[in-house]
């Protein structure tokens, strides 16, 4: 009998990639990678609309360590690199930190 394939992703996450899931939880953002919480953070970020380069351009303050922020800014790029749309519109999100 064939072994049924449970959801890695549980109904509340935003599945990014095949290996990457985001939550929303309690005012804090949680990043997920094959249904296990990698890396989490405030719910503090700024979301512009840049029409006319077709970007939904995601920028996530910067946390009280410089350690965390080299996270970030890891998870950053790794999301950048799916080019992902996002639903429902022809944007590709783009994340990066507010820069002082």
């Amino acid at each position: 009998m064939p072994q049924a394939i449970l959801p890695l992703f549980t109904e509340d996450m935003t599945i990014v990639s095949m290996h990457v899931g985001v939550a929303k939880r309690e005012g804090s953002v949680y990043y997920f990678q094959d249904c296990f919480p990698f890396y989490h953070h405030r719910e503090d970020a700024d979301i512009i609309v840049d029409n006319e380069k077709q970007v939904l351009h995601v920028k996530i303050h910067r946390t009280d360590h410089w350690a965390d922020d080299k996270i970030l800014v890891n998870l950053c790029e790794q999301l950048n690199q799916t080019q992902t749309i996002f639903p429902g519109y022809n944007l590709t999100l783009f994340y990066d930190l507010v820069t002082d």
